[in-house]
């Protein structure tokens, strides 16, 4: 960046006019300072014994003097602009070796991420766990309704959902549907890539299936009462270099928390921990879920996501020919009742 030197002429008296602009560093402006001997009205050139801070504070080329000034007034200045530009110089220094640790610091999510798909797995320690398939036909999963975790409520719909996919019918997703699938549901969206887009205050995670986006708000605390949707108000933060912490309530209960379709109340809590490998290649998702008025008591469940090279994520747009053609009885596919814009 160019900056025009100006200078311009003062009344015959001990004056300063100061002018300029930001130095190359960016750290302090760079004074251009002309000084008139009382008296003379005649515009000296600049003595070399003086310059005002230190070399590296300095614009290039331009040296800044005093003339016609008292000598212990010049030394005092002198003092005072080097103090200055060292004290401007070290803040500046420390500032950007702190960004840089804090940087440094972050697990980085950069680039494209895929999932096991399907299911979510146990906890590797044992203790309560997620909803599985206990059904020996994949085409016709069927969610553990035994599973200690269900109230009679959510095991009562369970069965109905169980019986409907034994006698013949076509089991719901919510990613076959074009739902959105909700949190922890959005993690078993298989084999399409998932991006982050990491920034100081905010974590976009980014999906190819329909553009889906969720967005994640860093060391913040909930909001007092957050609005309902489908992916909740999540906020989190990070933790010991290597791990992402999301906390996500709020979330709506048209969703499910799996592909068996187990259901919850507005009270569901889910805490994830995504916590990057050492080698950046792998991520492992640890996952609380909490919900008093739908499950016993709280479960953990895991998975493991991959790094993948891929090309970028495409459009996947899930509602064009997906129709119910055979008269299967699906759930309707998801349509707005006005644009929205």
């Amino acid at each position: 960046m160019a900056f025009e030197e100006t200078r311009a002429a003062v009344p015959a008296q001990n004056g300063i006019i100061v002018t300029g602009g930001p130095n190359r560093f960016g750290l302090l402006e760079a004074p251009h300072r002309l000084f008139e001997e009382r008296g003379q009205g005649v515009r000296r050139p600049p003595s070399p014994h003086l310059s005002l801070g230190p070399p590296f504070m300095q614009e290039p080329g331009i040296v800044e003097t005093f003339v016609g000034v008292d000598e212990r007034l010049e030394k005092s200045l002198r003092f005072a602009m080097t103090i200055m530009g060292v004290a401007t110089g070290l803040i500046g220094v420390l500032s950007m070796a702190a960004m840089a640790t804090e940087q440094k610091d972050l697990p980085d999510f950069s680039g494209e991420w895929e999932g096991p798909g399907f299911d979510l797995a146990p906890p590797d320690k044992g203790g309560p766990g997620p909803v599985t398939n206990i059904s020996k036909d994949v085409q016709k999963p069927e969610g553990d309704h035994n599973n200690p975790i269900l109230q009679p409520w959510a095991k009562k719909l369970m069965d109905e959902a169980n019986e409907k996919v034994l006698a013949g019918g076509i089991p719901y997703y919510p990613t076959s549907r074009c739902w959105p699938g909700g949190v922890p549901g959005l993690l078993l969206f298989p084999g399409e890539p998932v991006v982050f887009a990491q920034t100081p205050k905010e974590i976009w995670i980014l999906y190819q299936r329909d553009a889906q986006v969720r967005r994640v708000y860093l060391n913040v605390p909930h909001s007092k009462n957050p609005a309902y949707s489908w992916y909740g108000e999540s906020v989190g933060h990070y933790e010991n270099g290597d791990t992402l912490v999301i906390d996500t309530i709020g979330i709506s209960t048209k969703s499910f928390t799996d592909n068996y379709r187990t259901p919850h109340t507005d009270q569901l809590h889910v805490v994830e921990r995504w916590k990057l490998a050492a080698d950046g290649m792998t991520v492992d998702v640890s996952v609380f879920v909490e919900d008093a008025g739908a499950f016993t008591m709280p479960w953990s469940a895991v998975q493991r996501w991959r790094r993948v090279e891929n090309a970028p994520i495409s459009t996947a747009t899930c509602n064009e020919n997906n129709g119910d053609f055979f008269s299967h009885g699906l759930v309707p596919l998801p349509e707005a009742a006005k644009p929205d814009f």
